[in-house]
């Protein structure tokens, strides 16, 4: 039977509630099998490939969870985490950091595989591997975690993926049970910062709600003006959750190799100024922010990224909205006719 509805959504809808009815000692089993992911060099990888894979992969996620699909999490020497529809695993990762994913040969064939393979040398086309649960056309590749990013923004894999997962959707529900709830707020939850600061994550589950603290701006009023020959206090340890917008490298070296290591404002290069220690430093400035965007979404290094040193970097985010570089050159020109008067 087909549960899947008509309308085909991608991202987290945090409006959507999820169904979580939890015992205590499931609780603490999941908690404890997270605490072991956790402990992992790689874990802040894992949990951005997740969230990627289930935004841009997975329709309305937070509605189907733990009934169309669900994440496992078993860490052992082999495998890590394993994200199911139906029979059929998805997507895994294996301690040795190599990624299993399924894509579609109706959208990708293995000849366009084996030129990718070429960029990205890490993939490598498993034919024998996991027919029998999902789709016949369906094709086993694996690439190393590190390449994930590089490889899931090439256009047609991304299609491929998204043809193969939702005609799999359609079978109906997951066949066993396994799902964690806790690892999966991490990625379903928008205020998932306690649980990565390693605060009690069965919190969250139960409440499916927390609150985020801020840490509010103080400003001086008449009454306690600066006084200029008092000394300050500095360096008490703050605790801070905020979302971080995670960024991917490889697109902002991609960005730099296309424009140069300069900045696209003013013409500054860092190297030059500095001298050869700084060769090759700029920022990279997103055209459009991630706090906007508000999802993982697919990058393209050329179109929606550009190097800008840091004045300039601050200085369009001063603006709001944000300054276009031609309105922040438009904005130069304008203050260097007022210095040379």
């Amino acid at each position: 039977m087909n549960y899947l509805e008509p309308t085909i959504e991608y991202g987290i809808d945090y409006n959507i509630p999820r169904k979580i009815s939890l015992e205590p000692k499931q609780i603490e089993t999941e908690q404890r099998r997270l605490e072991k992911l956790k402990k992992l060099k790689h874990f802040d990888e894992i949990i951005s490939v997740l969230k990627h894979y289930i935004s841009n992969f997975i329709p309305n996620p937070r509605k189907y969870e733990n009934f169309l699909w669900f994440i496992s999490c078993y860490p052992k020497p082999n495998v890590e985490f394993r994200l199911t529809i139906y029979w059929q695993e998805i997507l895994t990762l294996a301690y040795s950091q190599n990624l299993m994913l399924i894509l579609d040969t109706r959208r990708i064939t293995k000849k366009e595989l084996k030129l990718i393979a070429q960029k990205v040398r890490s993939v490598e086309i498993k034919d024998d591997r996991y027919y029998k649960k999902g789709l016949p056309t369906q094709l086993c590749v694996l690439i190393k975690m590190e390449d994930y990013f590089e490889f899931i923004s090439i256009e047609k894999v991304a299609d491929s993926i998204r043809l193969y997962n939702r005609e799999l959707l359609e079978k109906g529900k997951i066949v066993h049970p396994g799902h964690n709830y806790i690892l999966a707020s991490l990625i379903l939850e928008k205020e998932n910062n306690l649980l990565l600061e390693g605060k009690n994550a069965s919190d969250l589950i139960r409440k499916q709600k927390t609150t985020t603290t801020l840490i509010e701006k103080q400003y001086p009023t008449e009454e306690s003006a600066f006084d200029i020959k008092s000394k300050y206090e500095e360096g008490n340890v703050i605790p801070m959750y905020v979302n971080r917008y995670e960024r991917n490298q490889k697109a902002k070296n991609i960005c730099i190799k296309h424009y140069g290591a300069f900045c696209q404002g003013c013409g500054f290069d860092f190297g030059k100024v500095y001298g050869a220690y700084a060769n090759g430093f700029i920022h990279v400035h997103h055209l459009k922010p991630l706090s906007e965007i508000n999802k993982t979404y697919l990058v393209d290094p050329i179109k929606d990224l550009i190097p800008l040193c840091a004045n300039c970097h601050s200085a369009v985010h001063l603006s709001k909205p944000i300054l276009t570089i031609d309105k922040l050159k438009k904005n130069m020109k304008i203050l260097t006719k007022v210095i040379s008067i």
